[in-house]
């Protein structure tokens, strides 16, 4: 391939995910300013972190398309529940999945430990006892492998 024609085909995607580009600035304009709401108590956070504001998206073929302070490392936390569970998702598929834990909407709070009475699972993958149990689903020889398989997806996302 010549220069001249990966110039032309940079060019092209570029001008592809322009309005995806425009959209995700006008977002952020539009929520920077929101100051509501207070973080988590159990939660440390330096008075900097609490104003940083980023958006970041990738399109299917990879591009990656940021806005505001995308690249600053932040503590995942809570938000680590539903990609844990994603990655028990594409070890066991959804049927047997939904088998461990449901998908109810969240009404407590993320710390309640409760089970559904009917079958004794956990109502939700994003309330304590649902990450607990996705966790555990998450394939690996031994706890040390499916830590590491964790890891690995943390950094690949």
């Amino acid at each position: 391939m010549t220069d001249d024609y990966l110039s032309l085909l940079t060019s092209s995607i570029q001008d592809a995910t322009a309005p995806l580009r425009n959209y995700l600035v006008d977002l952020h304009q539009q929520y920077q300013p929101l100051r509501e709401g207070q973080p988590v108590a159990q939660i440390s956070l330096s008075s900097g972190e609490v104003d940083r504001f980023g958006i970041c998206a990738v399109t299917v073929d990879g591009q990656v398309l940021e806005v505001g302070d995308s690249t600053t490392p932040f503590a995942l936390q809570s938000l680590s529940r539903a990609l844990i569970y994603g990655l028990a998702l594409e070890d066991w598929g959804q049927a047997y999945l939904s088998q461990r834990v449901g998908v109810k909407p969240m009404g407590e709070f993320s710390n309640t430990i409760l089970l559904d009475p009917k079958d004794q699972c956990p109502h939700n993958p994003i309330l304590t006892t649902g990450a607990l149990v996705t966790t555990s689903l998450v394939r690996g020889s031994n706890v040390t492998d499916r830590l590491r398989r964790i890891l690995e997806m943390f950094r690949r996302y």
